[in-house]
This record gives C-alpha cells, structure tokens and sequence, in this order.
C-alpha cells in the first residue's frame, strides 16, 4: 500500500519534508492529548497476565517513542524499486490502458507512515426509541454514513470522496464541521484529503493520529469514532473518514459464463423447458469454471414466467446439475432484470463472505407460457381465456398498458424518428450476423442438443431471430402498439419472443482454481426507478448513479451493453449520456438477437465479459417494467 501512497505523493506533489512535517505534529498532538488527559475518557486499560505477574497497559505505547532527529534521516520503506510482483499486480488487475511505471526518489518512510500494532475499540449503538425506553445518556448522534471508492491504486484519495456525500445527505456545509477525524494510514493521505477538500487544517486529528497513536488495521475505524464522540463538544458536528485498500478475498468474479442459443417464439426450444434450458447453460459453466458442482454453495436464477415450470425453477436447475440438496436455490423475478438481479444476489453473497461459490442463471421459454384461465366459477356464455405472456410479462399491471405504448412516450420525448430506430434496427441485425460470421460469439454460445419422441437428436448451436431480416420491409412495416398515425414502434425495432437461457459461476478472489483467468470482476451495481411510464429511459438514471458511486466517468467504460427492449431504448441511452455509438452492443442486442425475458439480464453481462479487452471496464444497463432499471460495472482481468 505504501507504494500507492507514492502515486499519491508524486500526484499531488506532497513532499518529503511536508510528510516528515505533519508526522512530528500528530507525535506532538498525541503527546499533548495524554499530558492534558483529553484521552482520559475514551481509553480503558487492560489487564495483561505474564509468567511474571500481571500488569496494567493504561497507555498508548507507539507516540512516546519518537526521536525527532531521527525522523528526516529516516530511509524511505516502498519507493526503493518496485518489487515484480507489485508490478504484475498493477497490471492484472488495475490498468485499463497501457501504463509507464517510473521510478523516483522515494517519500514515505516509517516515521510519516503508521505503524503495525494492536488495540480494539467498541461502539453501542441505540435506536432512538431504545434511549426513550432504558433511559439511556447517549454522547453522539449518527447523522449518516457513506462510502466511496476509486481505482485501488488510488485509495489514499478515496477519503475525499465521501465528504461530499456526507455534506449532502445532511443538508450541512464544510464549515459547520467542527472537527474531522482521517486516519493516518500515512501522512500523505491526510495531507492529500487538506489539499482536496480545503478543511481547516487545525480541525483536523487535533489530538494526533495513525502515524503516532498505532493503526492496528480492524480498529481504527471505530478508533477514529470513539474519540471524536468523546472530544466534540455539546452541538457540535464532527466527521470521520478512513481509506481501505483492497485484496481477493473482497474482489468478486464470474468465473466462467455461457449462454444457450436464442431461439424464436415456436422455434427449435418450442418442447425444451426453461429448466432444460437453464440446466443446459449451467452444466457447461460449471465445467468451464474448473469448479465442482458439489462445491457450489446456493443458486440464483431469473425467470419471470415461470407459470407451469413447477415450483422453484433455480431449485428444479441446481438439482439437474449436481448441486448438493443442502444448498439453497432462488428464483427471482424483477421482469427483464430478472437475472441481473440474480447476479446482484449471488454479488452481495460472495463479497460479504456467506458464499464463495455460487451459480447464477437466467432462463425463459416465451413459447411454453400458458394461457390463463380463472378459477372462479365459469359463467354462463363462458369466459375470457388471458394471456400469459401479456398478463405477467408484457403489460404494466399499473397502467394497464402494453410496454410498446410506454416506450412510444419515450420517443416523442427525446425527438427519436421511425427512421432513426429502423436504422438503429437493422445495424443491430447486421452486427449479430457479422459477429455469428467472425466467431464472436464462439465462446459465449453453448449448443443445445434436443431429443425428440421420434426421429434423431437435433442440435441448435446458432441464435435464430437475427437471421429473419428482410430489410427492404423494415420501412414498410405497420406500428404495433399505437395506430393512430403517430406510432413509430414495430416488430422489426422492437425486440421479439424467443427462448433461451444463460449462466455463470460466481466466486470469491481466493476461490478461483490454480492457473485459472477469470472472465470477469464484477465491480459494482447500481438500480433506479421512476415513473412506470418512462422505464424505457430508466437504465441512463441507473448508470448515472453507478458512474457516480465508482467515480468513473463515461470516457473510461470501453464497451456497453444496453438491453434493446425496443429501438428507442438504445437511442435514448446513447443520446442522453453521450456515448460513442461504436461502443454501444458490438455484437448486436436484443433487436436482433432476442429478448427471453428472464434471460436478458445475465446475457448483456456475459456478452459484455465476453467482448471486453484485458483491463479494460465496461458497464450493462436493462431496464424493467414498473419503471425500473439496473446497471452493473464489470472489468475484465
């Protein structure tokens, strides 16, 4: 980590003698803290038992051994040469775009740097009505929390981040901050957090820090909230904010991810069920990860039509493919997100330690939907038989309108023409045929070999729909959805009924299999909802916010993905955040390729993983009936 510490020291040319400088003030502030017993009330001694007998540790040990004229003679600890192994860590795992590491005098030195050491501190927290009922004294209140990150090699600046959101959230402003607690990993992160935050520097760690007290790494956080509770005042405001840097163990990846072919509506998975299909997808993941099935500890699958598949399609999949009975299946639905939210799931599962191993899948068979009919007692003259796919699928419950009508309101409201989404229409057709030609999908697509009552096997080893353009009628097609003159919405640039599935291995960074590549990290999610209406432009709002809790901007994502629910959708994604179109679904989308509901989600996941150059980050956005949307930021190792 110290090495980062110099890129930040380099960037923001923090000095040598600056560092050496705050140092010997946080041993002083400490020094003084114990002389005027302003440590007093935060600090409990231990009882420490020895062959000896037994003593009393009642004192920090680390401020009291400083000897100032040492200090600047001090060698400097990292900037000595980077070692191979640091740069093959820059390399696999942060650059995006080649970089040239050069290699300076160094600054960081164990005098301005916090050293290794042991404590532990607590924090009781209480609701407010906790307080009412036990008659409790609290010292402080918790107005809010936030957190931030950045690229790693830049955690030492990470902490500036969250101020901005912090002052947000509670309507305050800097100057109402009436002391701010930043730990002192080195000196040059605090140095760096007053050089971009602009604080008053006599606020800040009045009482020393890090570099003097002892980072012992699994308390300083709470460290840093105890003693700011027990130093402000009454009504005073004070803020805390500590930097981490990051390891495999907290890194979540798709192992391996694949994708069964997309068939049309009544095409070649017209007798294959959404389990079959799914269970077809997970085996060949599984095998590819090099992980056991028998390892894999819960299963995640999206479906959203899941009438007559039998009870708990992820439980019907994990069963199919070897997964022990003893771990946990879930099938979620959030209609075209399904499976997106699916990854979201096993994401949270992995990064917070439940699981290390986990399957994910997404699954729809359009042509095997059902129709409804009620059990209510049939009248006389009979009753109306609904739809299964409009009911659950197709329509918003809310409005009661088809998805094609809400998507229409998306075209009058940002100006998009017939023209543009019939041309947006066809290039999508002509991408997916192009890439079918060019083997860009030979690594994402699995065959599915179907056996039917009669005859020989049959084989479905290529995605059907993109093959049915005729783009002499693309123009002379009728609008579906509005036909009164106005509609601009038709069966060639809307995405179609089809059938398919996909799935991919989720693991922790210590899981993956010795000389194994991951396909991809998953970085961080986002999801935004609005207005029913307007789902369509939901996944710009879901980006929007991705883009802002990561720090990124739109000039660092390689490649997207965005779920062609309809033309528009694309259109609008790309005009209102301003991408570069060639950097919009290379591979064709859903247009073109098709749209299995519960399928979809996890599709522009993996074609996205598929597609990304190493290092490289690239993000895929779906939007949702309701009015919802969700996006994900992947890299690729």
């Amino acid at each position: 980590m110290g090495n980062c510490g110099e890129k930040t020291a380099r960037e923001l040319v923090i000095s040598r003698e600056m560092q050496d400088e705050y140092a010997i003030g946080s041993y002083k502030k400490a020094a003084a803290a114990w002389k005027n017993g302003i440590m007093a009330a935060e600090v409990v001694p231990v009882s420490v038992k020895t062959r000896k007998g037994t003593s009393v540790v009642d004192t920090d040990e680390e401020f009291s051994k400083v000897n100032f004229d040492k200090m600047k003679q001090l060698k400097t600890v990292f900037q000595k040469g980077m070692s191979l192994s640091f740069l093959r860590y820059v390399y696999s795992y942060f650059c995006s775009s080649p970089v040239k590491l050069v290699l300076l005098d160094g600054t960081v030195t164990a005098g301005n740097a916090s050293t290794l050491n042991d404590g532990a501190a607590a924090v009781l927290l209480a609701s407010e009505a906790a307080v009412k009922e036990h008659n409790l004294k609290p010292i402080a209140r918790v107005l809010t929390y936030a957190d931030a990150a950045t690229n790693p090699l830049d955690f030492a600046l990470a902490p500036p981040l969250v101020v901005p959101k912090m002052l947000q959230a509670t309507g305050l402003k800097m100057t109402e901050i009436d002391q701010w607690e930043v730990n002192e990993a080195f000196s040059v992160v605090v140095l760096a957090f007053l050089k971009q935050v602009g604080c008053d520097p006599a606020k800040v760690n009045p009482h020393g820090g890090a570099v003097s007290i002892g980072h012992p790494i699994g308390m300083s956080g709470a460290r840093l909230i105890t003693h700011l509770v027990h130093t402000l005042k009454s009504g005073q405001k004070g803020l805390a904010a500590i930097c981490n840097d990051i390891n495999n163990l907290e890194i979540v990846f798709i192992l391996s991810g694949v994708r069964t072919p997309i068939a049309s509506f009544r095409g070649s998975f017209s007798t294959v069920s959404a389990v079959e299909l799914a269970a077809t997808a997970a085996r060949s993941a599984i095998e590819r990860s090099g992980v056991s099935s028998d390892e894999i500890e819960e299963t995640f699958v999206g479906c959203v039509l899941s009438a007559n598949c039998g009870q708990n399609v992820a439980r019907q999949v994990a069963i199919s493919v070897g997964i022990p009975k003893s771990a946990q299946a879930v099938t979620v639905n959030k209609v075209c997100s399904s499976s997106m939210k699916a990854l979201a799931f096993a994401h949270m599962s992995v990064k917070t330690g439940y699981r290390k191993k986990v399957l994910v899948a997404g699954c729809e068979n359009m042509s095997q939907v059902p129709f409804y009919l009620p059990r209510s007692e049939i009248p006389y003259g009979g009753t109306a038989i609904i739809d299964g796919l409009v009911r659950d699928g197709l329509e918003d419950p809310t409005l009661k309108l088809p998805m094609g009508v809400c998507a229409e309101k998306s075209v009058k409201d940002y100006g998009i023409s017939r023209t543009s989404q019939d041309e947006f229409a066809i290039q999508s057709y002509k991408k997916a045929s192009a890439a079918w030609k060019d083997g860009l999908f030979a690594e994402e697509v699995v065959p599915v070999t179907i056996k039917p009552r009669r005859g020989t096997e049959i084989v479905v080893s290529e995605d059907e729909e993109y093959k049915k353009l005729v783009e002499a009628k693309v123009s002379t097609l009728s609008p579906v959805f509005v036909k009164d003159g106005s509609g601009t919405i038709t069966a060639a640039n809307a995405s179609s009924l089809n059938d398919g599935a996909a799935a991919a291995i989720v693991v922790r960074g210590d899981q993956i299999p010795e000389g194994a590549t991951p396909l991809a990290e998953v970085v961080a999610f986002s999801e935004s909802g609005g207005e029913p209406v307007d789902f369509t432009v939901a996944p710009v709002w879901a980006v929007q916010k991705l883009l802002n809790q990561t720090n990124m901007s739109v000039n660092e994502i390689a490649l997207w993905e965005i779920n062609e629910a309809f033309s528009v959708t694309a259109l609008a994604f790309i005009k209102e955040l301003n991408l570069d179109p060639t950097k919009v679904n290379v591979k064709g989308g859903a247009v073109a390729l098709g749209h299995p509901l519960g399928m979809s989600g996890l599709r522009i996941v993996l074609s996205l993983a598929h597609s990304l150059p190493p290092g490289a980050f690239g993000i895929a956005a779906i939007c949702n009936g309701g009015g919802e949307a969700m996006a994900v930021l992947l890299r690729k190792p």
